[in-house]
């Protein structure tokens, strides 16, 4: 996951693509990914969908319930990165779908389309509003969506040229990783309380006792940190004959 980003590869926007990736889950509302594509024969769905473990049941019902509309959305399971990568690239329009059952949180999914020039459909709500921003459009139910859908269709060169740079820019502003990370670390150092070894916070064992402990191993008084009343050069040969078996060790 760590060895390198995914830049998508530059291609045409398919401004009558309408994406949408997300985990196979009941919290994503996607029976409303499929109604709204039912509505629209004009467009083209993409739904990209991760299969999970604990929800077995989905994918069939899913399937089921795409070949009762009609099949309008194209099913693809499990996407590989470059792959998810080149839809990015390609799609339009980035339509999300949500349910609310839990709180809004931060779908990387909508930044990444927006990142790449994507104009994104979202469920209505000031949560949503302040991730996304002024350049994407909002809907609270399936009629609302397909009149977005309806209305991009009339859009001029311009106007999809200005959206897709306004929404490119809010991405890279708000949710690039250089500008999200830091905050996360900070809030993370906030709760976190100061390190300690696994020792130290072992279950039953006390800070005192296992500096004591630690203190009579190393040869130094007890309370006091390891090593820090031993003569010179002690320590260092206490750690050598400590580790010397496990290097013959290894070597066997």
């Amino acid at each position: 996951l760590f060895r390198s980003r995914h830049y998508p590869r530059h291609s045409p926007k398919d401004r009558r693509l309408v994406l949408r990736s997300a985990a196979c889950l009941e919290t994503k509302d996607l029976e409303s990914f499929f109604h709204i594509a039912a509505a629209c024969p004009d467009h083209r769905f993409v739904l990209a969908l991760a299969h999970i473990a604990l929800r077995p049941h989905l994918p069939p019902y899913f399937e089921a319930l795409n070949a009762s509309l009609g099949s309008p959305v194209d099913i693809r399971w499990d996407v590989g990165y470059d792959d998810m990568a080149a839809l990015y690239a390609e799609a339009g329009i980035y339509l999300h779908t949500f349910d609310f059952a839990y709180t809004f949180g931060m779908p990387v999914s909508i930044a990444e389309s927006m990142a790449c020039g994507a104009v994104p459909l979202l469920r209505e709500s000031p949560d949503v509003r302040a991730y996304a921003g002024a350049c994407a459009l909002y809907y609270d139910t399936v009629e609302q969506a397909v009149g977005h859908l309806n209305a991009l269709s009339r859009w001029s060169d311009a106007q999809w040229r200005t959206r897709a740079v306004e929404c490119a820019d809010h991405a890279y502003r708000h949710h690039a990783d250089e500008v999200v990370l830091p905050a996360l670390v900070e809030d993370w150092m906030a709760l976190v309380p100061p390190h300690r070894s696994n020792a130290e916070t072992r279950p039953g064992r006390s800070l005192t006792t296992t500096t004591a402990a630690a203190g009579a191993r190393g040869g130094c008084a007890p309370g006091a940190p390891s090593g820090l009343h031993q003569p010179p050069g002690a320590r260092d040969r206490h750690h050598h004959t400590q580790r010397q078996p496990q290097r013959d060790h290894r070597r066997a």
